[in-house]
């Protein structure tokens, strides 16, 4: 018996995800942020699918000739997205809640990103490949400073034809890197991008800015999860944080519009097939994080 053809799987898994959702239409009865976190996790399950599935569309979009650099550079934030999401589902089904939220500043960094190249013009994508090239600048310089004072050894030389190689195949001279001074994406800081993608103010400080302390490991992160507090003076905490619904749904919620806002963009769900499922499961999530913070109101009363 012939297996079936990868579209038929597809739309069968697809099927499968929208008939849970109806299932679910009204939230399971949840008492306990355990039972919070265990639906979560399956609404992170199932956004996962969708995100492979919008990476998969746009391969079989491009009928395997490969996209241009442009559409590359986006397409490439889609797949980050895609595996750093993944990551962040692993760390939150085993909980890991400090892992997490490193995933999580990781995440929205790439998600805003994205969204504002949607919009973008052609130079600002050219813009994203140079600026990409900083540490490389730095490299240049401090080998253009050692060569004046003695040979390079083997494996200076291989850094400097790897970088040489690589700004050749980006159409960057080593002139225009060192010279550029300006190492955001269009001279914008993630507070101006943020604004420029419609986000909210708050989302830098509560979202991007907060994450600082868990992606930077500072004093904050820390006496969170790293250390206990005894009488004056700290232990080592070695034990995970139990994961949390608040990051989970949130994090579910910004992974889900963009996928929805790239498949638009890239035109590949052409027969709008996977936004209306990707639509649904957002606004289960949404539902799931508003019971989440009812429970916690009803528990702090």
């Amino acid at each position: 018996m012939a297996a079936n053809p990868p579209e038929f799987t597809l739309l069968t898994n697809l099927r499968s995800i929208a008939e849970w959702i109806n299932t679910h239409a009204e939230l399971p009865l949840l008492e306990t942020n355990g039972a919070f976190v265990g639906f979560s996790v399956e609404i992170m399950n199932r956004t996962l699918y969708l995100l492979r599935t919008g990476v998969v569309l746009t391969q079989e979009h491009a009928v395997d000739r490969g996209v241009t650099r442009n559409r590359a550079i986006a397409l490439g934030h889609m797949v980050r997205i895609m595996k750093l999401y993944e990551c962040f589902w692993l760390h939150a089904r085993d909980n890991r809640l400090e892992i997490c939220m490193i995933f999580f500043r990781l995440l929205l960094e790439t998600v805003i990103r994205l969204e504002y190249l949607l919009t973008a013009r052609p130079s600002t994508f050219r813009n994203f490949v140079l600026t990409s090239y900083r540490p490389e600048k730095e490299h240049i310089a401090d080998l253009r400073q050692k060569v004046k004072q003695r040979p390079l050894i083997p494996i200076e030389k291989r850094i400097l034809g790897s970088v040489a190689g690589y700004l050749r195949r980006d159409g960057i001279t080593q002139k225009a890197l060192l010279q550029n001074r300006s190492w955001d994406l269009d001279g914008k800081n993630f507070r101006t991008l943020l604004k420029d993608t419609g986000s909210q103010e708050w989302g830098y400080s509560y979202g991007f800015g907060n994450g600082s302390h868990f992606v930077h490991g500072d004093w904050r992160d820390l006496t969170m999860h790293h250390l206990k507090r005894r009488g004056g003076r700290y232990l080592p905490n070695p034990e995970y944080k139990t994961t949390d619904p608040r990051p989970t749904c949130a994090v579910t919620t910004i992974c889900l519009r963009i996928l929805t806002r790239f498949l638009r963009w890239n035109r590949s769900d052409r027969d709008n097939f996977v936004r209306p499922i990707a639509e649904q499961l957002d606004l289960l999530n949404r539902r799931l994080d508003e019971a989440h913070e009812t429970y916690i109101q009803q528990r702090t009363v």
